[in-house]
């Protein structure tokens, strides 16, 4: 049987170590095992920001070939700047506002009058685009050099930032016999939070999504809350929705460990690693820390939480002042992204997992899966109905509490605490639970996608 060629178009990719290269790396990785040959359209190297990943993108190149286009920088410059102008020119009252995640149910935003409202009005619309919109046309020019070599079976784009789906609108226009699957990690629209919005850019990104969906063989969702969220949004539109979650290269994941060190302190170490944004705010958990180290009177002898990561500021307020007003400075330590090996290392040393995901409904971060694999108890801030807590109850991987429990944060903390006496960490993820999101499982799934909307054509 002749081989299946597939064009997985992703900004993120290694060798960029951004949690949203991940997903496409692992599709590059095991679908090549399943009889397709796979050809990458990712960004140049030049334009890739934060932590790095060599290690992937080296095995990556020996299992599919991977065409770097450079982002338009004229374009980009332009955007850029006139965001920052912006920026600059609003009261400082009004820009802290940028960093306050709006719940998903607060009514739409008034369009505001006078120069504040016109200056938050461009900076919304700039939003829709910047800054990875200056990679769409240059990324159509090279899907269009591809034609040279030879059609595809499908088109796969995963996003965010969602203009790569106006990159995969133009790729099928290219290969119109290819099967064209979107992928979303997150939601387009109805994410809370994401920067400045109003009805105007709003409408834009709803014109754009549903361009993307009228023009799709078939959407993946990361989880029936987004995917149902979506058809609800549009329940006008008629086309094929799938969920395929996220998942783990579980074997890359333990070589990885394998030669992590094990120095394992005496002491009760709890590590966050990743980033704030949206709504994820570390206050609450800081208030029940503070109780809990009280009631047994821990100090930084034995008790230590680390911050890793994009984690500067929170809701506006720098994140070195929270533990000061919690009383909590020698026992909470704040440090800068690290490279993955070196976050590795600190979660497989670490007692307890931190993670936020509140009001998020519709998405699991995909730390989450990482802090999973690594065998160790996770304590997730997030709505119990929410898609992170499910997945952690249905792995039986941590104690979730609920956003403002600052209580719960203390009984989860004594559990937790208790597991760490008796070295006897629990909970823990059951492997077997945690099987079907490896990612040769989650290859095959999306395999056998693609097969049944080719056979539906």
């Amino acid at each position: 049987m002749s081989q299946k060629r597939m064009l997985l178009i992703s900004y993120h990719f290694p060798p960029s170590g951004a949690m949203g290269g991940q997903r496409a790396a692992r599709f590059a990785r095991w679908l090549p095992s399943l009889g397709w040959s796979v050809t990458v359209l990712t960004v140049e190297e030049a334009f890739i920001t934060g932590p790095r990943d060599p290690e992937t993108a080296a095995a990556l190149e020996a299992t599919c070939e991977i065409v770097r286009v450079p982002r338009n920088r004229r374009l980009n410059d332009v955007l850029l700047d006139l965001k920052n102008r912006l920026k600059r020119s609003r009261p400082s009252e009004d820009r802290s506002k940028d960093n306050e995640a709006e719940p998903s149910s607060a009514p739409e935003p008034s369009e505001e009058e006078g120069p504040t409202g016109f200056l938050k009005w461009c900076d919304s619309v700039i939003n829709v685009l910047e800054p990875e919109g200056g990679w769409v046309g240059p990324a159509k020019s090279a899907a269009k050099r591809l034609k040279s070599a030879g059609s595809f079976d499908c088109i796969l784009t995963t996003s965010p930032p969602h203009a790569t789906q106006l990159v995969g609108l133009a790729a099928k226009r290219i290969f119109p016999k290819a099967v064209f699957v979107a992928d979303f990690r997150d939601p387009w629209l109805g994410q809370t939070g994401g920067g400045v919005k109003t009805r105007t850019s709003r409408k834009i990104e709803s014109w754009l999504e549903t361009r993307v969906l009228k023009g799709v063989d078939g959407a993946v969702y990361v989880t029936a809350e987004a995917a149902a969220a979506t058809r609800d949004r549009y329940s006008r539109l008629n086309w094929k929705r799938f969920v395929l979650p996220n998942g783990i290269d579980s074997r890359s994941f333990d070589e990885k460990v394998s030669r992590c060190e094990t120095e394992k302190e005496d002491k009760f170490v709890i590590t966050h690693l990743g980033s704030f944004y949206l709504h994820r705010d570390p206050r609450v958990f800081l208030q029940g820390l503070k109780t809990f180290a009280g009631r047994y009177n821990l100090d930084a002898r034995h008790l230590r939480v680390n911050f890793i990561g994009h984690c500067n500021q929170c809701q506006g307020v720098p994140l070195s002042q929270l533990p000061e007003a919690a009383g909590l400075e020698e026992i909470v330590k704040i440090r800068e992204t690290i490279s993955h090996p070196e976050s590795l290392r600190l979660m497989v040393n670490s007692d307890v997992l931190l993670l936020f995901a509140q009001y998020q409904p519709s998405q699991v971060p995909g730390k989450t899966y990482e802090y999973l694999w690594a065998r160790r108890p996770i304590l997730c801030v997030s709505e119990r109905r929410g898609a992170t807590a499910r997945l952690i109850e249905e792995v039986q991987g941590g104690v979730c509490v609920e956003p403002e429990e600052s209580q719960g944060v203390v009984e989860a903390l004594e559990k937790l605490y208790q597991g760490f006496l008796r070295n006897q960490p629990s909970p823990v993820a059951d492997p077997a639970a945690l099987a079907r999101y490896d990612a040769p499982a989650l290859a095959k799934q999306l395999d056998e996608l693609v097969d049944l909307l080719s056979a539906g054509r």
